[in-house]
């Protein structure tokens, strides 16, 4: 089987993880940018594609808004809530003495703590002889068709004793033995089971549905699974169109009363309780089984929501000429300052101004969000938080408190404030530390200008956001890959793609990396188009969103008639928010 070649979209996302993604790969497709510095060649020619697949290759940087986002849908935040089978930090940086590390891409494994049955303890390996190299947790590949990888490219929290810490109180397990590895990563059971025909038929149904239906779908499941066990609970649940967290955990108790009748049902019993988690607004209905350590200290829906509002606001604030313009700096400014009362994480304050720098790409020509002016006072504020974040660990260190910063988006200012709070410089030298954070701050916003610029030479798929014509407001947004997916069922001709002539992508890509920032003519025209292949191969190198699944999901079904070939969808890993703004920012 042949595979066509197709460029698209460069940037600093997922340099390595590309070169690990396509090794193999007899020849390639991509979409943007990323073809500019390649060369390849056509293996099948225009008369073989009803036997051969198309692929298109999306770099992750052209839409960063997508995974950022907090969109009103279960799989979404239940995704993002899970924890995953751990990933440990990549080699250190190229050259002797280099202290930086490349962050490892984290599996697609989501787990769920089952208690008693599959608890969420660590798995704490004995200690190795120092000959023997560290194990380390193979890839997985979702049943979405997202394939994932355990390379130390990529995304993942930077220190691994960090995050297996954060996974030990979460799951409320106990602290490593004596004779045992520090490093751990959680068991639990898998949320993925796509051996099993009836899991699959539900996560089907499950994409599209929000809070509400989902719960019902939830709670019909259960009961199904309870009665054909002949199981009858003692506790009288009431027949309604609303159904709360506490009721689902109810039912699935009932289910895990019994190991083999958990055997049976394990797969609905973790749909239950991963959706328990993250859909409870009441912090005392679910333990806190799988929410994250760099989400503020409450119910995980309830945060959820809040950056919901939140983005929705940035939407009202970017586009030119809406009633909403002037708002964008005061709303960033109020969610950093919410991060220092607790509202917000800092994480989050990250989040919103990635999300905003990338939506920003739609204007014509290409610009930040922000003028200078502003984009200094932000960077003032996030220092300020930074610093007050750092104050108060100290604080705690010094009431014998646990006291852990954490700011998983940018692993070198976590370090920084970690080193500067143990050696007591934050004490003794804040204006040197201070001065240090304005450093690296400037630096990330050379990367989120960046990110502004990047869909600047694309045509046919440069807008994500849907604008009223009335108001001027943007009322939702298209991710860049159901755009590309439209265009393809249409039959249209996209311009931004582009096919290399001679050779092999991947060879090209691998010889000589993947070339400057841009489109450029190859000279000559593609011998096939991407919409003439019977099946279509869409990859998005740096990682795939489930948001991105649901809507390629939505366009398959809204398109009825015409050309429709087989998609296939896939990833270097599956992204959550916090994911994709490690990816940009590490």
């Amino acid at each position: 089987m042949s595979l066509p070649q197709y460029g698209a979209g460069h940037g600093p996302l997922g340099d390595n993880s590309l070169q690990e993604a396509l090794t193999g790969l007899a020849s390639s497709a991509a979409t943007g940018p990323l073809g500019a510095g390649s060369s390849g060649s056509d293996a099948s020619g225009a008369s073989g594609t009803a036997g051969s697949i198309g692929l298109v290759l999306v770099d992750r940087s052209l839409d960063l808004a997508t995974p950022c986002m907090h969109k009103d849908h279960v799989l979404d935040a239940v995704f993002a809530s899970l924890p995953r089978a751990g990933a440990a930090a990549g080699p250190a940086g190229a050259g002797p003495g280099s202290t930086q590390q490349r962050v490892a891409l984290r599996p697609a494994d989501l787990r769920v703590d089952v208690p008693r049955l599959a608890p969420m303890a660590p798995l704490t390996p004995p200690v190795t002889p120092p000959a023997t190299p560290p194990l380390t947790s193979p890839g997985s590949t979702s049943s979405t068709g997202v394939s994932s990888t355990s390379a130390s490219a990529g995304l993942g929290p930077a220190n691994s004793s960090q995050s297996s810490s954060r996974q030990g109180k979460i799951s409320g397990s106990s602290s490593n033995s004596a004779g045992f590895a520090p490093l751990c990563w959680p068991m639990g059971m898998s949320l993925f089971h796509p051996a099993d025909h009836r899991w699959l038929s539900w996560l089907d149904q499950l994409w599209p549905k929000q809070r509400k239906d989902a719960l019902l779908l939830l709670r019909k499941w259960l009961k199904e699974a309870l009665r054909a066990e002949k199981i009858s609970l003692n506790t009288r649940v009431k027949l309604s169109s609303v159904v709360s967290p506490a009721e689902l955990l109810s039912l699935a108790q009932g289910l895990m009363a019994a190991p083999e009748v958990f055997m049976r049902h394990h797969p609905i019993v973790g749909l239950a309780l991963a959706a328990a988690a993250a859909l409870s607004t009441d912090p005392l209905t679910v333990a806190a089984a799988c929410s994250s350590a760099s989400t503020p200290s409450c119910p995980f829906w309830t945060y959820w929501e809040r950056m919901s509002d939140l983005e929705r606001q940035l939407l009202l604030a970017l586009p030119d000429g809406s009633e909403g313009a002037g708002m964008l700096k005061p709303m960033l400014l109020d969610a950093i300052q919410s991060t220092e009362q607790g509202r917000l994480s800092l994480d989050d304050a990250f989040q919103l101004l990635a999300t905003a720098y990338s939506l920003s790409g739609d204007r014509m020509p290409p610009a930040p969000p922000l003028y200078s002016a502003d984009e200094a006072q932000i960077r003032e504020a996030l220092g300020q938080a930074l610093l007050a974040a750092a104050t108060q660990a100290v604080t705690k260190q010094q009431q014998q408190q646990p006291s852990l910063l954490r700011l998983d988006c940018l692993p070198r200012v976590q370090q920084l404030l970690h080193e500067a709070v143990q050696s007591g410089e934050l004490a003794s030298n804040a204006a040197g530390v201070q001065q240090q954070l304005s450093a690296q701050l400037q630096h990330v916003f050379v990367r989120l200008r960046w990110l502004a610029a990047c869909r600047g030479k694309l045509r046919d798929v440069r807008r994500l956001m849907q604008v009223d014509v009335d108001t001027g407001a943007a009322s939702n947004t298209i991710p860049l890959l159901r755009r590309v997916l439209t265009k393809i069922l249409l039959l249209a001709d996209i311009l931004d793609l582009q096919q290399p002539e001679a050779g092999s992508l991947v060879a090209g890509l691998l010889h000589r990396g993947l070339g400057r920032l841009g489109l450029g003519s190859r000279g000559g025209p593609a011998r096939s188009r991407i919409s003439d292949y019977q099946t279509v191969l869409l990859f998005v190198v740096g990682g795939i969103s489930p948001a991105e699944v649901r809507e390629i999901r939505q366009e398959l079904e809204e398109h009825k008639f015409g050309h429709k070939p087989l998609v296939l969808l896939g990833g270097t890993t599956l992204l959550s928010p916090t994911d994709a703004t490690l990816l940009l920012l590490s």
